[in-house]
């Protein structure tokens, strides 16, 4: 059964229902679409004075329909169009709706359902939420950081992002250009060098602070990437073997920043172990394979 959004309205508020029966929800293409109709259908209806958001089935979404997965990402340039031309405008309808959008969040929440929670303006969270979080490049640095402050996720994959700022301040090629920019004054916004702040420094590694890790992490790196060397997301690795934690490091060698795009067995991989690493932490035993299958 393909999955829907269905909304009812009463008494000034709306339920708007995430369904995609066997498949935890995942987010097809078409239900993406029809989040973003929906929600602007709603900010013209001046009867509904507040928005409810939730998932069937005592999920609220999974992320991506992953049976969808190789037509909508069959090449980088398909990827980031899908993500600009639908994913986008879709969260910008629920985070722009007039009306106060709550998210009721319970069972397994990661991806674009976490996504599509984090554009609400309230989440609600029940005892049987499960959350995950990833993140590429600053969305993986920023992914470490979190859960060094935080054990409300269940899982959580960081994929090319920095996790030591202080060695990575001088560490490029594009040594002035890239990195001591990105840390003053761009990306990290610090505002002054490691050696006027040094504190901010540490503040900004989530290294220092793996100590607090609890949340199971997934690192992906690439042998070749020049923007973020696999040797310093390669330190929260070693940090967590040494303290204990559950950690799991993927190097494809001659990958760069990001998604492997080296060869077609390397691109199934990583994304396998995404699904994966969700399966095994995030997804109840008894559910089904996010994607819906039940072989790879």
């Amino acid at each position: 059964m393909a999955g829907t959004i269905h909304f009812v309205a009463d008494a000034g508020v709306a339920t708007v229902t995430l369904e995609s029966p066997g498949k935890l929800n995942a987010v097809s293409v078409a239900m993406w679409r029809e989040l973003r109709r929906v929600f602007e259908a709603l900010a013209g209806d001046d009867s509904v004075r507040c928005i409810l958001l939730r998932g069937g089935g005592g999920n609220f979404a999974a992320g991506a329909d992953l049976d969808e997965f190789g037509e909508v990402h069959h090449d980088v340039v398909s990827g980031r169009r899908f993500h600009l031309e639908t994913v986008v405008p879709s969260l910008a309808a629920v985070r722009d709706a007039r009306q106060p959008v709550l998210a009721a969040i319970e069972g397994v929440c990661a991806g674009g359902g976490l996504q599509i929670a984090l554009a609400c303006d309230i989440r609600i969270a029940a005892d049987s939420a499960r959350l995950g979080v990833h993140g590429t490049s600053y969305g993986g640095y920023a992914t470490n950081l979190l859960i060094t402050q935080t054990n409300r996720f269940k899982a959580a994959i960081n994929i090319s992002g920095k996790v030591d700022i202080i060695s990575f301040y001088t560490d490029s090629p594009r040594l002035g250009v890239r990195n001591i920019h990105a840390a003053e004054k761009s990306q990290d916004r610090i505002g002054a060098t490691l050696w006027q702040q040094p504190q901010k420094y540490v503040e900004h590694s989530a290294v220092m602070f793996a100590d607090r890790i609890k949340t199971p992490l997934l690192l992906m790196t690439g042998g070749l990437d020049h923007n973020v060397p696999a040797i310093n997301t390669r330190e929260m690795y070693y940090a967590l073997r040494r303290l204990g934690k559950p950690v799991v490091w993927v190097n494809y060698v001659n990958g760069g920043h990001g998604v492997p795009n080296t060869t077609e067995a390397e691109f199934t991989d990583f994304h396998q172990r995404i699904l994966d690493w969700y399966a095994k932490y995030l997804v109840p035993k008894k559910a089904t394979n996010i994607s819906g299958n039940s072989g790879r």
